[in-house]
């Protein structure tokens, strides 16, 4: 039983730590393009000032064309899968 359980926890570890590491190091272009799509004044289009990415979300720094930066974090519905729902912070 206890070398059963610790299979579980090894597999789920892997699982996590995968998971952790596709959502920093994974391609983001359509989180990237949500996340423009978030700011009504970047309509004209943007250009991404900074990136931060961790397992949990990704914060984007947009400059518009037309006014000063804004930020907007996108995170996943479930903490580590799920969609991403991107807001203006």
């Amino acid at each position: 039983m206890r070398h059963r359980l610790g299979q579980l926890v090894t597999l789920l570890s892997i699982l996590v730590t995968a998971a952790g590491a596709y959502n920093v190091l994974g391609d983001n272009q359509e989180v990237e393009a949500m996340a423009k799509k978030s700011v009504p004044a970047c309509a004209a289009g943007c250009a991404v000032a900074r990136v931060d990415r961790s397992p949990l979300a990704q914060e984007f720094q947009l400059a518009p064309r037309a006014g000063a930066t804004a930020t907007v974090r996108c995170a996943r519905a479930a903490y580590l899968v799920g969609p991403y729902a991107c807001a203006p912070r």
